[in-house]
């Protein structure tokens, strides 16, 4: 399971957080966190994090053909 950006340690249940609180863009979560500024590894998870409200995600497989 991937939960969090490992570069800056912000996990994805704080990063809800901050969107249900403060409606927070994407943007501004990577500016006010840093998270998806180190590698980017987490950006498809933090995305799919905060539209589903799931901390915890499964490990995708982002090189599938469907």
């Amino acid at each position: 399971m991937v939960n969090r950006c490992v570069c800056h340690d912000v996990s994805f249940a704080r990063l809800i957080e901050l969107v249900r609180q403060h409606g927070f863009s994407l943007e501004t979560l990577c500016e006010r966190t840093g998270c998806g500024t180190g590698c980017g590894f987490c950006i498809p998870y933090i995305e799919r994090a905060i539209a589903s409200g799931i901390a915890d995600l499964p490990i995708l497989n982002m090189g599938a053909t469907e």
